[in-house]
C-alpha cells in the first residue's frame, strides 16, 4: 500500500514538473516557479512527515497504554478464573469424596449381607458333604459286611479244595515214593542175591 502511494506521489510530482517545463513562460520565471513549487512540496512533505511521526508516536504511546491495560485486565481475569477453577475443583473433589463415602456406606451392609449369605451357603455345603461322606461310609460298611461272609465262605472253599488237592498230590507222591522204594529195595535185594551167588 505504501509503495503504491509513493509511486502516486512521485508520478504527481513528475507530471507537475513536466507541466511547468512545457508551459510557455520564460526560463527564469519557470525556474523560479519550479523552485517555489519544489520548496512548497518539500515543506509540505516535511510538515506531513513531522505530523505523521507525531501521530505515530502518539499512536504507539496509546497502543502501549492500551496494551498494558489489556495485559493487566487479562492478568486480573486469569487470576480470577484460576481462583474460581481452584475453588470449583476443590468443591468437585469434596463432592466426589462425599459420594464415595456415601456409596461405601450403602455398599458395606450389602457386602456384609452377601458375605454372611456366602458363609451360610458354605456351612450348608459342608454339612451336606459330611452327611454324604457318612452315608457313603455306612453303605460301604454294609456292603463290606455282606461281602465278607461270602468272601470268607469262598476262601474256606478254596482252602478246602487246595487242601484236598494237596492231600491227593501228597498221597500220589507217597504212593510213587513207596513204589520207588519197593522197586529200589527189590533191585537191591536182587543185586545182593546176585552178589551172594557169584
Amino acid at each position: 500500500m505504501a509503495n503504491k502511494f509513493t509511486v502516486f506521489v512521485l508520478g504527481g510530482l513528475a507530471g507537475a514538473l513536466g507541466a511547468l517545463l512545457l508551459a510557455p513562460r520564460r526560463g527564469a520565471e519557470t525556474r523560479q516557479m519550479v523552485a517555489e513549487k519544489a520548496g512548497d512540496v518539500f515543506n509540505g512533505a516535511q510538515q506531513w512527515g513531522n505530523e505523521a511521526g507525531a501521530q505515530a508516536q502518539e499512536a504507539f504511546k496509546q497502543a502501549t497504554e492500551k496494551g498494558q491495560e489489556v495485559v493487566d485486565a487479562i492478568s486480573a481475569k486469569t487470576h480470577e478464573v484460576a481462583q474460581a477453577a481452584a475453588t470449583g475443583a476443590q468443591s468437585a473433589v469434596d463432592a466426589a469424596q462425599a459420594k464415595v463415602q456415601e456409596a461405601a456406606a450403602v455398599v458395606r451392609p450389602a457386602f456384609t449381607e452377601k458375605n454372611d449369605d456366602l458363609r451360610d451357603k458354605i456351612e450348608a455345603a459342608r454339612a451336606r458333604i459330611a452327611a454324604q461322606v457318612q452315608k457313603n461310609a455306612e453303605e460301604s460298611a454294609a456292603a463290606m459286611s455282606a461281602e465278607i461272609p461270602a468272601a470268607a465262605d469262598k476262601a474256606e472253599s478254596a482252602v478246602d479244595a487246595a487242601a484236598d488237592k494237596a492231600s491227593d498230590v501228597a498221597e500220589a507222591a507217597a504212593d510213587k515214593a513207596v513204589s520207588a522204594i519197593d522197586t529200589a529195595a527189590d533191585a537191591a535185594k536182587q543185586a545182593a542175591d546176585n552178589v551172594a551167588h557169584s
